[in-house]
């Protein structure tokens, strides 16, 4: 049970070597861009506490199982770089399994060979993926696995139609014209040309919505009718023996294949001797759907379909034809911005903000860190002092993770600190943390996702520590825990300040250091 998303790799597919170092370099600065964090557990005076670090490369590779986005934990994903693989284990449904999906089709895109991805068995729709990868390294990626008939052609060479660990689902394929060109095509080889009509007529007569651009420009449906029509009435028309039929009508489609500089008007002279078989070049030149053609002819002679397609496979794959409905090749994906990616405002992107970039805050957060910044200067006037800064900001960072659940402080900036306690302008950026986790209204808010204090809860909720009592018990479990509750006023604000004071980039413009 769960989420589990994997690689599939076609015998000899793999990144070349000269592409690996770029790899890794990209691949680490994904899962970091992705929200994917390292928990470090600190331990001192008797006080424990966590700390968030950017996942990072290794000599021994990845592993990470938390996510900032998400504010929760998986199984283990990571890459292992003697394998050259990325790898996961249960990655749930959310942006930890968002980003892994990504890292899994930026390893796609690196490969020379035939790779796809799959979740739970069913083959990822990259497009999405591949623009967000677009974004993130200012590339023009194209989706790897667009026409998902070649990807499946591979898996049933490799392993088999009898494997039912993969599953190609229709919902994604058909939302561009060479997805539904595959489809169509794995529809007719596993199920028959019958059943892939009345597939066919089921998404016409419910005017399904992901159609209305290709039905009227392209007549997808019509051509797809005419090829099947074209053969199945070539025995009649035909007054040749069967087998002679049969090699005829294979010859035909492979010279179609094979003499591509031959004009479409030549070849019907020169070659289709009937009605039915200018149906099924006509078909055939409008629209390249030879899988199509090959399982009609295997059903009409009884043949078996995957040996036949094995005589046409070169031929088909290495012709150079035009067609007259040409699916557009080499198509950029969109970059798409981590933020729109994630389904993210950019005021949750404050760890991530860099100058000149494309992150724009809104009024709200703006006018926030101009009181923080008034509020942090008339900290710096009183006179304050902490006898043991280090204990007392441990002391606040468990409060944070023990009262309001999951709020951690970065690493960078609990290591900054500890290099500047004798500095002012920190310490007061810790008081000023102070109040906020000791403000009436936060903690109020805070509240939501814990059962009440008193009598008659005494035996309500769950401990989110194993083996520990917390201060507080939440009231369900956290991954299924409504999103309003989760971040409620008080976790989004304390989370945004440490994002803050984490990014020095952005510290500085607002305090100033």
């Amino acid at each position: 049970m769960g989420t589990f998303a994997s690689n599939f790799h076609a015998k000899g597919a793999h990144i070349p070597e000269e592409k690996q170092p770029e790899f890794e370099g990209r691949l680490e600065k994904l899962f970091q861009a992705g929200g994917m964090m390292e928990i470090e557990r600190i331990s001192m005076f008797g006080i424990k506490a966590d700390i968030l670090r950017k996942a990072q490369m290794h000599e021994r590779g990845m592993s990470f199982f938390y996510n900032y986005f998400e504010e929760d934990s998986w199984e283990n994903a990571g890459y292992n770089p003697k394998k050259k693989r990325v790898w996961s284990g249960k990655i749930g449904w959310s942006e930890f399994c968002t980003t892994v999906c990504a890292a899994y089709v930026l390893e796609n895109l690196y490969s020379d060979g035939v790779e796809a991805a799959f979740v739970n068995g069913e083959m990822l729709c990259e497009e999405n993926y591949t623009g967000w990868i677009n974004y993130l390294f200012h590339e023009n990626f194209c989706e790897k696995n667009r026409n998902p008939w070649k990807l499946f052609d591979v898996l049933s060479t490799e392993k088999g139609l009898d494997d039912e660990e993969f599953n190609f689902g229709w919902n994604w394929a058909v939302t561009n014209l060479e997805g539904m060109t595959g489809y169509t095509e794995i529809i007719a080889a596993e199920r028959g040309s019958g059943y892939m009509l009345q597939w066919h007529d089921c998404l016409q007569k419910s005017a399904c919505a992901l159609f209305q651009n290709y039905e009227d420009k392209f007549y997808f449906f019509t051509i797809v009718r005419i090829i099947v029509e074209g053969i199945r009435a070539y025995p009649k028309e035909s007054e040749r023996p069967t087998d002679e039929q049969l090699r005829m009508l294979c010859d035909h489609i492979k010279v179609f294949y094979q003499e591509s500089d031959l004009e479409f008007s030549d070849f019907v002279k020169r070659y289709v001797q009937n009605q039915a078989e200018k149906k099924l070049f006509i078909g055939l030149f409008s629209f390249n759907l030879p899988v199509v053609a090959i399982k009609t002819i295997s059903e009409v002679y009884g043949k078996d379909f995957w040996e036949l397609w094995a005589e046409f496979r070169e031929v088909v794959y290495g012709t150079h034809r035009t067609f007259v409905i040409q699916p557009p090749e080499g198509l950029a994906a969109r970059p798409i911005p981590t933020a729109e990616f994630f389904g993210r405002s950019a005021d949750d992107m404050i760890y991530y903000w860099r100058e000149g970039g494309d992150v724009y805050f809104s009024e709200e957060i703006e006018n926030w860190f101009l009181s923080l910044k008034k509020r942090y200067d008339e900290i710096m006037i009183d006179a304050f002092t902490v006898d043991n800064p280090v204990r007392w900001m441990l002391e606040l960072m468990n409060y944070a993770q023990e009262e309001y659940y999951h709020i951690f402080t970065f690493a960078e900036f609990f290591e900054e600190s500890l290099e500047h306690l004798s500095e002012r302008s920190y310490i007061a950026l810790w008081k000023l943390y102070e109040e906020m986790l000791h403000d009436p209204k936060l903690e109020e808010a805070g509240s939501v996702i814990f059962v009440p204090d008193g009598p008659g809860h005494e035996n309500e909720g769950l401990y989110y520590y194993p083996g520990q009592e917390p201060r507080r018990r939440l009231l369900r479990n956290w991954d299924i825990t409504d999103k309003e509750k989760r971040e409620n006023l008080a976790r989004v604000t304390l989370r945004r300040y440490m994002a803050l004071v984490a990014n020095e980039e952005l510290r500085k413009k607002v305090f100033g250091f």
